[in-house]
């Protein structure tokens, strides 16, 4: 498990090529929410379906996630998985 998260974008792979996509508000919990942050509608749209494609992908481990405009919504059934998802996306 630690794997694929590990390996769908590092923080320092993520925070050299700028890709548009923030973690809301990084607190404890089951939750994960991520935010495209892209300006330009059709680059935006392109992230969010990479998003998706993440999100549906964390199914397998017992996820389940919603879209609303620009943000995912990941809610895991323990908080140690929503911890190790966070850690990717962390600054």
């Amino acid at each position: 498990m630690g794997s694929f998260f590990s390996g769908f974008l590092r923080n320092k792979e993520r925070k050299k090529s700028k890709i548009p996509i923030k973690l809301i508000d990084p607190r404890a919990g089951k939750v994960v929410e991520l935010e495209v942050t892209e300006k330009d509608n059709q680059v935006a749209e392109m992230y969010l379906r990479m998003l998706k494609t993440y999100a549906e992908a964390l199914k397998q481990y017992g996820s389940q996630w919603t879209v609303t405009g620009k943000t995912v919504r990941i809610t895991f059934d323990n908080e140690e998985m929503a911890e190790v998802a966070r850690n990717t996306w962390k600054n």
